[in-house]
């Protein structure tokens, strides 16, 4: 019995913070005018809720699966569109239940062509609409992740509130032209057998690597090549070089469908060059020393052209993968951090059952410190007053050892706000380690003008322990430096006997 009391406070917990987001998502759903701004709204929530680093929308269309919305670390399937059969959101739609996979390479319903150019390990995917699924909701990971019961079931709840939405808005304007193929694009895998459909195909959905689509393309750059250099020669331009339009289809050919169709590209441009542009002309003989030094300039410079391009995609794959997993583990250090404090307030309301006034004020005092280092990576656009974020940074040190003197009504913008919460959350932090706020009787003023372009921030430590220069800066002051100087703005920081000072100027956009 002692452990189910141990454990209940902390599920509770849990619970009521499901509820007040599922609540929160409703609010902003029910605002919501139009089928974009729900499948924005809901992506944006299953990232949050279930801490993933990616999350889709998919719409069904008939015999297909449209991925209509995605909000990702890196980009998914977004404007794409696949057979349900081959589509875990479409066996989701289906089925009409949810899926929850941990590696996406031992799930047969898993087309792991689809995935591996992506950075998706783990994944989950709720139906919308339980009577007839009208769409399938994913979370995406990109770490090995077997997905609980709790995150299916929050997953299916944000899924059912964005089909109650979705019913709603559904005579509002649907997504834009420019994502929705007409029937004849979404008929057959390239929208039709025009070079026009084929053309539209690789705008709207890109080439996979090495594709029967990549090696397509090759051959149209080096036929469109081919093309331009008789315009240049029917116009008169005899002294052009024979392989000068060829490099450009070679590039292309490169950047869009990989190596193998840049290489494809250099050798049919090599063999078009010489059989049509060399003399003798629209026959093969054996080439003359001049023309053989061209064929190993453009060879040469081909393969140049492949193999940097070539390292260069390999080192952008992997920067992203890196990126990846260091946005993971950023994310599960965060969502470690929410647990301890959870905890933390659960040992309080047990420790001090007799005391619940005093237990909510130490638990409150908890959660502001949990918005203290909880930094936000979507800050609202619109402005905000400087004397409102002065007030949530500095609430956790006890509101009443400051003193706020500044102009009513400076605003400053979302950039500017995040390196202002950065810098107050380290000069406050100094100050309890090192400097007034150290001492029982100690106090910071903090005041600030501005004008139209720039707000100054002046911080002034006073009735502490004396203060002496330190001997090296430490990481939080040069990052600080390096951070506003970036962002064009100035920071000088004094260490005078009465107390630390710190003198900020940045732009207030």
């Amino acid at each position: 019995m002692q452990g189910r009391h141990e454990v209940g406070p902390l599920g509770s917990v849990e619970a009521a913070a499901s509820a007040a987001a599922l609540a929160d998502l409703t609010r902003k759903l029910s605002a919501a005018g139009s089928p974009d701004e729900v499948m924005t709204i809901v992506s944006r929530s299953v990232r949050d809720r279930l801490q993933a680093d990616g999350a889709s929308f998919v719409l069904r269309e008939g015999n297909r699966c449209y991925y209509a919305e995605e909000d990702a670390i890196s980009p998914l399937w977004r404007g794409r569109r696949f057979p349900l059969k081959s589509c875990v959101s479409g066996w989701c739609m289906t089925h009409g239940e949810a899926v929850a996979i941990g590696d996406i390479y031992q799930d047969p319903r898993v087309p792991v062509d689809a995935y591996r150019p992506t950075f998706v390990r783990s994944m989950a995917i709720a139906p919308v609409g339980r009577d007839e699924a009208v769409a399938a909701l994913g979370a995406y990971w990109a770490e090995r992740r077997d997905p609980t019961e709790q995150d299916v079931a929050q997953l299916q709840a944000i899924a059912d509130a964005a089909g109650v939405a979705l019913k709603r808005v559904r005579g509002s304007p649907a997504r834009p032209a420019r994502n929705r193929p007409d029937a004849s694009t979404a008929a057959e895998p390239f929208g039709g057998s025009s070079l026009g459909a084929f053309l539209m195909h690789i705008r709207r959905n890109g080439v996979r690597p090495n594709s029967v689509e990549g090696y397509a393309f090759a051959v149209l750059c080096v036929l469109t090549a081919t093309l331009v250099r008789q315009g240049f020669k029917l116009g008169g331009a005899h002294e052009l070089a024979v392989f000068s339009t060829y490099y450009l289809a070679v590039l292309v050919a490169m950047l869009v469908g990989g190596r193998g169709p840049g290489i494809l590209a250099a050798a049919l441009g090599g063999f078009a060059a010489y059989y049509f542009f060399m003399p003798p002309l629209y026959r093969f003989a054996p080439p003359t020393l001049s023309d053989a030094l061209d064929l190993a300039l453009y060879g040469g410079a081909s393969a140049l052209i492949i193999l940097i391009i070539d390292w260069y995609k390999r080192a952008v794959l992997r920067l992203r993968e890196e990126d990846a997993t260091h946005l993971t583990l950023a994310r599960e250090q965060g969502h470690r951090v929410k647990n301890a404090i959870a905890v933390a307030e659960s040992v309080v309301r047990q420790s001090l059952r007799d005391q619940p006034e005093r237990a909510g004020a130490i638990n409150r005092r908890i959660r502001a410190g949990l918005r203290q280092i909880d930094i936000d990576d979507r800050a609202p656009a619109e402005p905000a007053a400087l004397r409102e974020i002065l007030t949530a940074e500095l609430e956790p040190y006890d509101l009443a050892r400051f003193r706020l003197d500044g102009m009513v009504g400076v605003r400053i913008g979302p950039g500017p706000r995040r390196l202002v919460s950065l810098l107050i959350h380290e000069l406050a932090t100094n100050a309890v380690k090192h400097g007034a706020l150290l001492a029982p009787a100690g106090e910071v003023t903090v005041a600030w003008e501005g004008d139209q372009n720039r707000v100054r921030i002046v911080w002034t430590e006073s009735g502490g322990p004396p203060v002496t220069p330190p001997q090296r800066r430490g990481y939080g002051s040069m990052l600080m430096q390096r951070l506003i100087q970036g962002a064009g703005g100035a920071i000088v920081i004094e260490f005078p006997a009465s107390g630390a000072r710190a003198e900020v100027s940045i732009p207030l956009d």
